[in-house]
């Protein structure tokens, strides 16, 4: 996505590129699950207690 060498949360990325944080999230979601690297650190996250950012997300999404 061409952010290398800096971090973002869902919700500074949606505001970078004006889209709603769940349009954002289904961008990111698309492109972690195309990527097996990135898969494989996103699956270990299985319970809703782990996300780091839990009010500032969409983490219904994330842990369907």
């Amino acid at each position: 996505m061409g952010y290398a060498e800096e971090q973002f949360c869902l919700k500074c990325l949606s505001e970078l590129h004006s889209q709603s944080i769940e349009d954002m999230f289904d961008f990111i979601y698309g492109y972690v699950e195309s990527r097996g690297c990135f898969k494989k650190e996103w699956d270990k996250m299985t319970q809703k207690s782990e996300c780091p950012l839990p009010n500032s997300c969409v983490i219904g999404k994330c842990f369907k």
